[in-house]
């Protein structure tokens, strides 16, 4: 045998070495869930309250557990510098102004409100550049649920810190967030019409001047806002009556800018500005990205704030505007992908969402230390939208979004039925869950497993890729709505309902709870089917125990009475109860030391009110006023019978 046949055989040896340690990973990764999730998340870290969760959705899936109550406290709070703007349902404002009881927005576009306000002074922060030109200066240990850009990453949290230390060129990619839902507002000019004239509109008076082939589409618009048009000698123009009045009120004429009712007004008034915009000074090229160009540099900077506020992200760039070789000062174009966009049918036709890389990829650049303020949300995540371009964490969690995905992967005859308080956390949760499915990592597990997306429950203004139901090779499914939306008539072998109250208001209201009670048992409880494997359907609720005669005390007082008891995860972040099992902590302890220690879960604790940490945090709601315990729970008694 010469020199180059054994080499030869010893690269083929390792190559079969290398083999056998993927398939014996990619088996370990089919095993259990906390092996698919390290599979498809592999820069994830397990703590051992995940590995306890994980273990538990297991015996679920093998149908050892019919019933599963997780109980936790939601993520710590995100810290900016004390100057930085949050949105607001009332307009922007500095996160440091904040007080609790004020709502800001999560990553789902909906209002939520501000529990507890912490204040650091003098820490290490960083500006947070994302590729659209959005920045935000943060703590150091301020953490991004990211994509490290590596061929086989997956989503991961990673501090602040941690990215800006990396020496890899490649940027962190960020995921995307839902559109920021405000309340309609009450305009004087409609947004379309408002939009049109920012565009092409004289500056000086209520005519708009447009092409001819466009003019019949845009006038129908106005008709159908109410505005009435009328014919001008010029073919290329049309007159609005009243606009000119109006315009004028709004300080618009010779001034053009965006007034700042029309930036915090409804997705719908908003799209409608924007397709305003887009329809007379936007262009839409051949593969959908949309263009807004424009010497008004504050126009251009109230059409970027816009895109932003409907959940896309738009690039920014400045130039020279240049006519027959002269320069005419500077120029301004924002750039984005989005669907619908603009409304005419030539552009339309053309507009869609962005698919290459629908998130945002981020830079860190150290700063000067600062004073920097820290709110924890109404939210399981503890997440919420910063910035003027509307940048945020966000974060999976296992058994809404990675347990189902294994599940199908597994058991593909498998239907799941999975529920949230409302249908855009619903969104969310199917998109994730649809993303798994879809990715490298679960194919090389489990293959293909979608084969088709249903237009069931598809709204008109919704894709097929935003979808809540798809189904399998094998005839499982996944569906996924609010508690109290469309869930009649669908069946499920596995059910996941994901915190029924979206806030404490929902849960101190004596109606909401009986109706989340009634659609639980109507909607939900009656729709479990045996699986094909004769296993018995099973259940899984996750959920923040914001009242003491909550969901989770009805289910378990239910349970116990059918004879079909509830496997409880109960595990505050405080310990300060018999441990449930597979919590090893002792007293005082904290649940993750490694996540958020002791000493900043007690800094926490002296800022909330009393109330807000036993729900959020210790899982035990207290009533108003203090109460460990209802006052029915109380008996008088006299002394004598008690000698």
């Amino acid at each position: 045998m010469d020199r180059d046949e054994r080499i030869a055989r010893i690269l083929e040896r390792g190559r079969q070495l290398k083999r056998m340690q993927r398939d014996v990973a990619l088996e370990k990764a089919r095993r259990s869930l906390l092996g698919y999730t390290l599979h498809v998340v592999p820069n994830y870290i397990p703590s051992s309250v995940h590995r306890v969760i994980c273990d538990k959705l297991d015996m679920v899936l093998e149908g050892l557990i019919r019933r599963l109550l997780i109980l936790m406290p939601p993520r710590h709070g995100k810290a900016l510098r004390e100057d930085e703007e949050v949105q607001t349902p009332r307009g922007w404002t500095k996160i440091g102004d904040l007080s609790p009881g004020d709502h800001v927005f999560g990553p789902d576009g909906l209002p939520t409100k501000v529990v507890a306000v912490r204040r650091f002074e003098n820490r290490p922060c960083y500006r947070v550049v994302s590729d659209d030109g959005a920045s935000l200066v943060v703590d150091e240990n301020h953490d991004w649920t990211v994509r490290l850009c590596r061929k086989r990453a997956r989503w991961s949290v990673r501090s602040t810190k941690y990215l800006a230390d990396r020496t890899s060129p490649r940027r962190p990619l960020i995921p995307t967030y839902a559109p920021v839902h405000m309340t309609e507002a009450d305009l004087p000019i409609d947004p379309y019409v408002l939009g049109v004239w920012l565009g092409d509109g004289r500056s000086s008076g209520g005519t708009i001047t447009i092409d001819p082939t466009d003019q019949w589409h845009v006038r129908k618009r106005f008709h159908a806002a109410g505005q009435q048009t009328t014919d001008h000698s010029i073919s290329t123009n049309f007159g609005v009556p009243g606009l000119q009045a109006k315009l004028g009120l709004l300080g618009l004429l010779d001034n053009k800018h965006v007034p700042g009712p029309y930036l915090v007004a409804s997705i719908k008034q908003r799209q409608a500005l924007l397709q305003g915009l887009i329809d007379t000074d936007g262009y839409v090229a051949q593969d959908g990205q949309v263009e807004f160009c424009n010497t008004n540099r504050q126009l251009a900077v109230a059409v970027r704030e816009l895109v932003h506020s409907l959940g896309t992200k738009a690039s920014w760039v400045e130039g020279r505007a240049t006519l027959d070789g002269r320069d005419c000062g500077p120029k301004y174009r924002v750039m984005f992908y989005m669907a619908g966009a603009a409304s005419l049918p030539r552009k339309a036709s053309r507009c869609r969402d962005g698919v290459k890389h629908p998130g945002r990829f981020l830079s860190f650049e150290k700063v000067e230390n600062a004073n920097t303020v820290c709110i924890q949300v109404y939210r399981e995540d503890g997440l919420f939208l910063a910035g003027r371009g509307y940048m945020v964490t966000h974060n999976s969690t296992l058994a809404s979004q990675a347990f189902p995905a294994y599940v199908l992967g597994k058991r593909p005859e498998t239907k799941i039925m999975a529920t949230a308080y409302s249908e855009g956390l619903a969104s969310d949760q199917a998109r994730e869950v649809r993303r798994n499915l879809k990715s490298l990592e679960h194919a090389q597990l489990f293959g293909h497993t979608i084969v088709r997306r249903s237009r069931d429950g598809l709204k008109d203004d919704e894709t097929i890729d935003q979808a809540r139901h798809f189904t399998t090779s094998a005839g499982g499914s996944y569906y996924c709505d609010g508690l109290r939306g469309t869930l009649t008539g669908k069946g499920y072998h596995i059910g996941v309902l994901d915190d029924p109250y979206k806030n404490r208001e929902e849960a101190d209201s004596a109606t909401i709870r009986k109706r989340t009670q009634s659609a639980y048992d109507s909607a939900f409880l009656n729709r479990g089917q045996p699986r094909p494997c004769g296993m018995q359907p099973a259940i899984v609720m996750i959920l923040t125990p914001w009242h003491h005669d909550g969901l989770q005390n009805y289910v378990i007082r239910k349970g116990k009475d059918s004879g079909l008891p509830w496997e409880v995860i109960d595990m505050p972040a405080i310990l300060d109860r018999e441990p449930c099992a597979g919590d090893t902590r002792q007293q005082g302890e904290a649940l993750c030391p490694e996540r958020i220690p002791l000493s900043e879960l007690q800094m926490l604790r002296a800022s909330m009110d009393p109330r807000e940490w036993a729900a959020l945090y210790q899982t035990r709601p207290v009533v108003e006023g203090g109460e460990l315990f209802p006052m029915n729970a109380w008996k008088r008694f006299d002394w004598g019978d008690l000698r």
